[in-house]
């Protein structure tokens, strides 16, 4: 299981007038009711506002003069009048949004200000607390076991600008990481990464309790214990259970426990395929067929055995795995190399150089981790640091334009500034907005998703809004139970 150390307000369907009868006489006064003759009664979606008022859910369209309802959080708009108080309309977007403040509505981070997120979970503006430390206490943990592990990068302080580097856009030196955690909770995974034993402690294995519930600003939420997991991903402690009615989070269960693959399993455990349980992981030595069988988390291709990974200064060949960060090099289990010393470049872009570092002319160079410096034709590495106009190819190890429109691209090349890879013709093009035709969401313009029965881009839409499909909705989630059919949330699922 690979787990990163680190990615969810209201129109309402308006069926009656706001005076309730909208035929009341002129003779019902007292009766409580916003107006008091049908000459001044606002008046209903889908009548004629020619002479009279919308309801104040809905505003007058100044093409067909007919009340149209007032779009949600998310909701296309080209006019503030568009959207539902106390949402306004970006006109940049053509979305209905919020002001960017605490607790206000929001798509991404974009739409709130210095210092929030958009928590994702409720689409709304929220706390965030600067990350920093905790990769600072991850990289300075990775150095503090160089003499065992190995260097990742030249310096801990050139490891935390490339994880941070990795996760933002890497156009700032001084990006940061936010978390929708506080700073205790952070304080606490940092204090046990930084305690963490050195060789075979594997952090995308068994990333420590304490860091399971840290959230990046920019992560998808995560379905907790008994919640559904069919829009949502589990946390990465748990599983997805689809044994039951629906899907739900569970606990993954130690041995004797059932699965359908390791996945399902406690740490320490795999799944033995040919009992479906789940079962203590094997001894060094012991047959295997995969990783997820040993202890060790590493089966020996050859011997098809589990075996501890080779340890620095041992002898190693094409089929054995090195510990931690150390490479196989020269037939010896050995550090990455650093700037100044030799180096081979065994594929293009690929060395024996520590991470922030390339093998140009036979010697490791350092090259730039985050910001925008490398010009085009300069050596690179997975971290990036090139020019806003281009990106490290990892086929030459050098900085190349990014594709233009109608150039060949895929997820490796990204194309130039506001592009897309449009997913039918892997070839870079304009993002389609509303209306426009697409095959899947990434062809659309931010915030948008792709109606896959129509293959037209929409603006979801919030709950109690009429749909056909889940794409539509902003909750993914479509109710076809009921006529019209509407978003809401999604169905609460329980355990089995």
């Amino acid at each position: 299981m690979s787990v990163k150390p680190c990615v969810w307000l209201c129109a309402a369907l308006l069926t009656s007038s706001a005076c309730g009868d909208s035929k009341k006489s002129s003779n019902a006064k007292g009766s409580g009711t916003s107006c008091q003759t049908t000459d001044t009664c606002p008046v209903v979606v889908g009548e004629s506002c020619a002479e009279k008022p919308c309801v104040s859910t809905a505003y007058c369209s100044g093409e067909t003069s007919i009340c149209v309802a007032k779009g949600g959080f998310n909701a296309a708009c080209t006019a503030a009048n568009q959207c539902l108080a106390p949402l306004t309309c970006d006109i940049d977007a053509h979305t209905c949004t919020g002001d960017g403040g605490l607790g206000s509505s929001c798509a991404s981070a974009s739409g709130c200000s210095d210092g929030l997120g958009c928590d994702l979970s409720t689409h709304t503006c929220a706390t965030t607390t600067d990350g920093t430390s905790l990769y600072q206490a991850m990289c300075q943990h990775f150095e503090s076991c160089a003499n065992t592990d190995g260097h990742l990068t030249s310096s801990a302080s050139a490891c935390v600008s490339a994880m941070v580097s990795s996760i933002t856009d890497g156009t700032s030196c001084n990006s940061t990481v936010r978390f929708f955690n506080t700073r205790t909770e952070l304080d606490a995974c940092a204090a046990t990464l930084a305690g963490a034993p050195c060789a075979g402690f594997d952090f995308m294995q068994a990333l420590p309790a304490p860091c399971l519930v840290l959230r990046v600003d920019t992560d998808e939420p995560a379905a907790g214990v008994g919640e559904d997991c069919e829009a949502a991903d589990c946390r990465s402690d748990l599983y997805c259970d689809v044994s039951g009615s629906c899907p739900i989070c569970q606990e993954r269960p130690g041995a004797g426990g059932d699965c359908s693959g390791s996945a399902d399993c406690a740490i320490g455990t795999y799944c033995e395929p040919t009992t479906e349980l789940c079962t203590a992981a094997k001894t060094v030595n012991a047959a295997c067929s995969g990783d997820d069988e040993c202890a060790s988390s590493y089966c020996h291709e050859s011997l098809g055995t589990c075996q501890q990974p080779v340890a620095k200064g041992q002898a190693c060949g094409v089929a054995d795995r090195c510990a931690g960060f150390l490479l196989c090099d020269g037939g010896i289990c050995a550090s990455r190399r650093m700037p100044g010393e030799s180096c081979t470049a065994w594929t293009p872009g690929i060395s024996n150089c520590v991470a922030d570092a390339a093998c140009v002319s036979g010697h490791c160079t350092q090259v730039a981790v985050c910001g925008q410096t490398i010009p085009v034709g300069e050596p690179c590495t997975f971290t990036g640091g090139c020019t806003a106009t281009a990106f490290c190819d990892d086929s030459t190890g050098t900085c190349t334009p990014r594709p233009g429109v109608g150039d060949d691209c895929n997820y490796s090349t990204p194309c130039t500034a506001e592009l897309v890879c449009l997913a039918a013709s892997r070839t870079c093009g304009a993002p389609s907005g509303v209306g426009e035709a697409c095959s899947v969401s990434s062809d659309c313009e931010a915030s948008l998703a792709c109606d896959w029965q129509a293959n037209l881009c929409v603006a979801p839409v919030a709950d109690g809004s009429p749909c056909t499909l889940n794409a539509q909705c902003m909750s993914s989630h479509c109710d076809l139970s009921v006529t019209p059919h509407l978003c809401t949330a999604a169905l609460a699922c329980s355990a089995p």
